[in-house]
């Protein structure tokens, strides 16, 4: 039997708590991590299985594994950044970052001055911004896309519509 799939999601605003309610209808193990300084409760993200306050210089990720994505949502470029170089030691399928696109090539940038050597397969696992481009406007929506884009992630598909598909839709 497979291990459930993980999803750690950084962030708690709005939009994460709509993330989680979206994945965790998919039966996704959910852990979220909110800031130190305003740290929520368990109550505030229906499904999720913990969520703790903390800082990307004081949390200690475990059990980041191929069954596991991560999506940044903080809102600031710098703790964004920061939880980046702290992932940079792991190795998750997926790393979904809130954000406009001008955002990842400074991200890069910057990740390459504090981790020089980093792995170019983990920046192949960053998916920045997040999503699937889908015309997703509201905190609902965008959730969707993002765990569209995580799906055709871990499944290893691109994504089409079906309406061109002949045939079998599941191989």
């Amino acid at each position: 039997m497979q291990p459930s799939f993980k999803l750690i999601i950084i962030g708690g605003e709005h939009d994460a708590v709509k993330l989680c309610k979206v994945a965790a209808t998919l039966g996704w193990e959910i852990d979220v991590i909110t800031s130190a300084k305003d740290s929520k409760q368990l109550k505030d993200f229906p499904g999720a299985n913990s969520v703790i306050g903390n800082t990307p210089e004081t949390i200690e990720f475990t059990n980041i594994e191929e069954n596991t994505a991560i999506v940044i949502m903080n809102h600031s470029y710098v703790q964004d950044l920061k939880y980046v170089i702290e992932l940079a030691k792991h190795n998750p399928r997926y790393i979904g970052i809130l954000g406009a696109p001008k955002r990842r090539e400074r991200l890069f940038n910057e990740l390459f001055e504090f981790v020089p050597d980093i792995a170019y397969e983990f920046l192949d696992h960053i998916y920045t911004p997040a999503g699937l481009h889908i015309g997703a406007q509201t905190p609902e929506e965008i959730a969707v896309s993002i765990v569209a884009e995580i799906l055709s992630v871990i499944r290893k598909k691109e994504p089409f519509s079906l309406r061109k598909i002949n045939g079998k839709i599941h191989n």
